[in-house]
């Protein structure tokens, strides 16, 4: 709460009468402006709460239903990630630029081993690597930067979690969908039904094969 506090302030003062739909102040009921602020204080609380280094805090701006501008600061690793669109991603205000990587794949997820969908995809992609993470947000950036690959989850997840990634996905050229394929778009329910993130559209096709 005191960092939903922290931020809200600050971003009234900075952005005055622009709306601020936070996980730590949502309504149900609430209705979406044309142009709103979409904030998560904490994202990966438990990660936060227990002593490891896998939360962020970060948020959003979003106009016309698609975030424009967005941040994820993950502080135990002092990394800044930032992405306005039509104009990339920075990493610590340097713009990221995709390198050539090897056919190795890397998986991610927050538990210690790969399991359940994580597992499988992680078996019939032949997929070599995983990396264990908690905040939703952070593991979506780490696919932006190209340190891990794929990303998918089968749970319920929210558009505080995942628009101020979603732009730095954009931004870097990567996939990311529901689970169930269909474009993930910043209208109607703030909770959607899962999500499948990859580093690219080739790598997306083979994952959502697996899935169907």
């Amino acid at each position: 709460m005191f960092a939903h506090e922290l931020l809200a302030s600050k971003l009234a003062v900075i952005y005055p009468g622009v709306q601020i739909i936070s996980e730590e102040d949502y309504k149900s009921s609430v209705e979406r402006a044309s142009e709103y602020w979409i904030i998560d204080p904490i994202d990966g609380t438990l990660s936060w709460v227990n002593g490891f280094r896998g939360f962020v805090s970060q948020g959003a701006l979003i106009k016309d239903e698609k975030p424009i501008f967005s941040v994820v600061y993950a502080p135990y690793f002092e990394r800044m990630y930032n992405a306005v669109e039509g104009y990339g991603l920075f990493i610590n205000d340097n713009k990221f630029k995709v390198s050539a990587k090897g056919d190795e794949l890397t998986l991610i997820d927050n538990t210690p081993k790969p399991h359940g969908i994580t597992r499988l995809v992680y078996n019939k992609i032949s997929a070599t690597n995983y990396i264990e993470s908690g905040s939703l947000g952070l593991k979506c950036c780490l696919i932006a930067d190209r340190t891990a690959d794929v990303f998918i989850k089968n749970v319920i997840v929210r558009d505080w979690d995942i628009a101020p990634a979603w732009l730095m996905l954009q931004e870097a050229g990567c996939k990311i969908s529901l689970f169930d394929g269909s474009e993930y778009l910043f209208t109607g329910n703030i909770e959607k039904n899962g999500i499948i993130v990859c580093s690219d559209e080739i790598l997306y096709e083979r994952v959502i094969q697996v899935v169907e």
